[in-house]
């Protein structure tokens, strides 16, 4: 027997989380507004939550742990429970619902330890770089935190090989995050092993079964993954895996791999709009946007470095409307100049990218300078909770800018918080547990993977 409507959860309350947290772009916050009028079960939602949080941050307010409280948890568990069910202790899922209904067992217990711990703010990881300038004061001199970061990328991507399945992928699901996902954050993976600047040679092996994972979850018509919500994520991020993958030795030369590559990049092609953009479904189904559509660019742009012809005219159209999508002021929108997230410049930071690997010259011109200080302003006053997709995009891009001052800042800042947040203890150990906007999406595995891609 059929619930009635009155009893059905509503297929909006996912964006109760966006809502709370401000991070929907304007139009679809305003529209959530109004919905929220009329639908009674998201507004009771987004109430109760809303509650939840403002408690904690209170109670945060007047309690500050004197230390980390991850060891001391991770070293009372004993052994013999981390043996028999590690993801189940390592990997709670929680729904907005059960957060509410959690809040007056958290609040009465321990509300403000685990506020700071997965808010990343008690003193314990505090980024506290410092830097110095010259001594006649014409530049920033940052320490040197080389160690530090190949300690952290070596740790991390030992967790990585670890976390893989003996078919070669990354589970999404076994790691938080839905299992539609899993060719995505596989292809993650493979990104930050083929990244190391260490040269890990366990790292091979690695790479070639998630290569053979990626190639055995491709469809005659050259799609990665299921026909989800979210497939050309999937399909856009697999496919700058395979064709980076492709460029190694040890895979140099493979007819399998070849193959892949090449009807990946077609399909790219045919599910590319009319105006240029891609959704997040192929063909002209949904509104393009620019957080999709920098992955399929990005694969186009591999494929033609690595020798593909006939893409010229698709890079064209994908960079005008990519380019179309840049404001007076230098932000990236989503689907329109409107749209700029409050995400501190990833978007920004994600197009400037695939712009100028496009058109180099673009380095030089007006428009190049606008974006990149709108990436400056976003990050003038950057919000010291994890996120680890706008930091991957922001250190890429800062490489590409001329102000060595403003680059030396914000990635001395970037990679201290991202050393200092990373997991040491425990099963746990070399990951990143920490919990970003994104990580429902993606899991553990994703956090990891886009942590050490922001670090190489």
């Amino acid at each position: 027997m059929s619930k009635p409507d009155s009893e059905r959860p509503c297929q909006r309350e996912s964006d109760a989380v966006a809502y709370l947290q401000d991070e929907l772009p304007a139009r679809e916050r305003a529209e959530f507004a109004a919905h929220i009028e009329n639908c009674g079960a998201c507004r009771s939602l987004v109430e109760s939550a809303g509650n939840v949080l403002n408690a904690l941050k209170q109670d945060s307010a007047a309690a500050v742990p004197s230390h980390d409280l991850v060891s001391d948890i991770m070293a009372r568990i004993p052994a013999a429970e981390w043996q028999e069910r590690p993801e189940r202790i390592l990997r709670p899922q929680f729904s907005l619902p059960a957060l509410a209904g959690a809040a007056a067992v958290i609040l009465i217990s321990v509300a403000a330890g685990l506020f700071f711990l997965f808010n990343d703010t008690t003193p314990a990881r505090e980024n506290n770089t410092a830097l110095s300038r010259q001594p006649d004061g014409t530049g920033i001199v940052a320490p040197d935190t080389t160690p530090a970061r190949n300690s952290a990328i070596v740790s991390g991507l030992a967790w990585l090989r670890n976390a893989q399945e003996p078919d070669g992928s990354w589970n999404a699901a076994k790691w938080g995050a839905p299992e539609s996902h899993t060719v995505g954050v596989t292809a993650l993976s493979m990104l930050a092993l083929l990244a190391d600047t260490c040269g890990d040679p366990d790292n091979a092996d690695s790479i070639k079964r998630a290569v053979a994972f990626l190639c055995k979850n491709q469809d005659t018509n050259g799609a990665f993954g299921p026909q989800c919500a979210n497939s050309m994520y999937n399909h856009g991020i697999a496919a700058v895996a395979l064709i980076k993958a492709g460029r190694a030795d040890s895979l140099a030369g493979d007819a399998a791999l070849d193959k892949a590559c090449d009807l990946a990049v077609r399909y790219i092609c045919s599910a590319q709009q009319t105006g240029g953009g891609w959704g997040y479904t192929a063909g002209n189904s949904d509104r393009p946007n620019t957080s999709v559509s920098v992955w399929q660019l990005q694969a186009l742009l591999a494929a033609k470095d690595g020798g593909q012809s006939g893409l010229a005219e698709n890079i064209r159209r994908a960079t005008m409307w990519l380019g179309n999508m840049v404001d007076g002021t230098g932000q990236m929108g989503y689907s329109n100049t409107e749209q700029s997230p409050p995400t501190q410049g990833t978007l920004t930071a994600a197009g400037l990218l695939c712009l100028a690997a496009a058109d180099p010259a673009l380095q030089k011109n007006g428009k190049f300078s606008g974006m990149f200080a709108a990436i400056l302003s976003g990050m003038s006053s950057p919000d010291d909770r994890p996120d680890y997709y706008r930091s991957y995009f922001i250190t890429r891009a800062l490489r590409l800018s001329g102000d060595n001052d403003a680059r030396t800042r914000i990635t001395a800042k970037i990679e201290g918080n991202l050393i200092a947040s990373q997991t040491r203890q425990g099963p746990a150990a070399g990951s990143w547990e920490t919990r970003d906007q994104w990580t429902s999406a993606g899991g553990l595995v994703y956090n990891t993977s886009m942590a050490i891609l922001a670090l190489e």
